[in-house]
């Protein structure tokens, strides 16, 4: 069986800088920490790692699946093309790693309504996670494996729902839920622990170091690639130029001595 990593895109690849319309309505989601629009670190190894994860040498892992609230309607802004930093970040990544090629594919997109409508947006995710598995499913035959899958959402819009749902509907095709945490409250962003639905790993981090730690926790990773994503992440926490007496550092650091 391949790994199918499938994600969500905005507080969980990259921060929306919890920039709202009007002052009330998320524009893509909430997380405040990292400036809108800036990758979290380590965030493209980790998903790489887990797509390699017991690949037969030779062959490709299967590209990084996208869920997106983002609408189809606005694609002409919103629109994940070759050319999108999300996009040339993920190539860039497998070309590093001696898989030139490797990147996103397929990306399912939802509506405007949903955009807007945090309520919409997670049983959209769950349909489009549907055809999804009904589109591996056909490719199965030529490719000669069946898919297995990871969730990587965030706490912020909608993706918890829509995990749980999955969790409950296909708990023999969902190997586990990643929740990266952007929901404080009072500005607290206390991690809650983990849990299992219908046998699933539901599994909440902060950083990807941390989410690193639990993915070999759950048989996910090896040791080796967990040292590469803790690698990877502070070489681009560096890069950013953050403060060492940030959030960001510190959060890192925690996952780091814990891994």
């Amino acid at each position: 069986r391949l790994l199918r990593v499938v994600t969500d895109i905005d507080d969980t690849v990259k921060s929306s800088g919890n920039l709202r319309l009007a002052g009330v309505i998320p524009l893509g989601g909430i997380d405040a920490q990292y400036e809108r629009g800036q990758f979290y670190p380590g965030v493209f190894q980790f998903g790489l790692e887990l797509a390699a994860h017991g690949v037969p040498r030779g062959l490709m892992p299967l590209p990084i699946a996208v869920l997106t609230a983002r609408a189809k309607e606005l694609l002409f802004a919103l629109e994940l093309d070759m050319e999108h930093p999300v996009s040339v970040a993920y190539r860039q990544c497998g070309a590093e790693n001696g898989m030139e090629g490797w990147g996103l594919g397929p990306i399912l997109y939802g509506s405007v309504k949903e955009w807007i409508c945090w309520t919409r947006k997670s049983r959209r995710k769950v349909k489009n996670f549907r055809r999804l598995m009904e589109l591996d499913g056909r490719n199965a035959i030529a490719r000669g494996y069946m898919t297995e899958y990871v969730f990587i959402g965030d706490t912020g819009e909608g993706d918890f729902k829509a995990g749980i749902k999955m969790c409950e509907n296909f708990p023999r095709e969902l190997r586990a839920l990643f929740l990266h945490m952007v929901y404080c409250v009072d500005d607290v962003c206390k991690v809650p622990e983990d849990y299992a639905v219908n046998g699933v790993p539901v599994l909440f981090f902060k950083t990807y170091v941390g989410a690193a730690r639990k993915a070999y926790e759950a048989g996910l990773l090896n040791r080796y690639a967990v040292e590469r994503v803790i690698a990877k992440a502070v070489e681009e926490l560096e890069y950013s130029g953050a403060p060492r007496t940030s959030s960001k550092w510190s959060d890192l650091e925690a996952d780091i001595e814990a891994a």
